[in-house]
């Protein structure tokens, strides 16, 4: 028995209406400007997070009690939430303006 056999075979039917046509500037905007400010943006953050850990990796160093290094550790963990929060807003607002307007409104 062959693994085929017991496969229905449909037919497609024609879409009803088209998909509508998408601009030249759409297009860019999608495939090229968006991902482009994103990758930008992505390492814009990186370069901020790794500052973020050499200024936590500092703050231990000069720690002298566990109730320091402990605050140090509180102090770096809501920065780090806030600054994802942070960036997941930024990314969103350039997906925004990618969707609404021509390529030359997202700007960084």
């Amino acid at each position: 028995m062959s693994i085929l056999e017991g496969l229905a075979v449909t037919q497609c039917s024609p879409a009803a209406e088209p998909a509508p046509a998408v601009s030249a500037d759409r297009f860019k905007a999608w495939m090229f400007d968006l991902p482009i400010a994103c990758a930008i943006e992505g390492v814009r953050f990186l370069g901020q997070r790794l500052q973020a850990q050499a200024n936590y990796h500092a703050a231990v160093l000069s720690c002298s009690s566990s109730s320091d290094i402990t605050s140090a550790n509180c102090r770096f963990a809501g920065e780090a939430a806030s600054d994802y929060i942070n960036e997941w807003g930024i990314m969103a607002q350039k997906a925004s303006a990618a969707l609404a307007s021509p390529p030359q409104a997202m700007a960084a």
